[in-house]
């Protein structure tokens, strides 16, 4: 017997996450992808973006793991 909650629930996401792909325009070819993540908790998506950015940008064409960046 399976005697599980009812009604529905609403999951919202802990993180923002900001992506960039650069692809070869000719034959798709990708060429470098970057992304960040960061926990809503630490602000709104505008706040985020302006922090997450210029972390993505500093680092076009970089091997970089993990490399933590200031939200404020």
């Amino acid at each position: 017997m399976n005697k599980g909650r009812g009604g529905t629930r609403v999951v919202t996401p802990s993180n923002y996450r900001l992506e960039v792909n650069i692809d070869h325009k000719g034959d798709r070819e990708r060429l470098w992808q970057g992304w960040t993540i960061a926990d809503l908790a630490y602000g709104d998506d505008r706040s985020l973006n302006r922090a997450m950015v210029p972390a993505l940008v500093d680092n076009i064409g970089k091997t970089v793991r993990q490399q933590s960046f200031d939200l404020q």
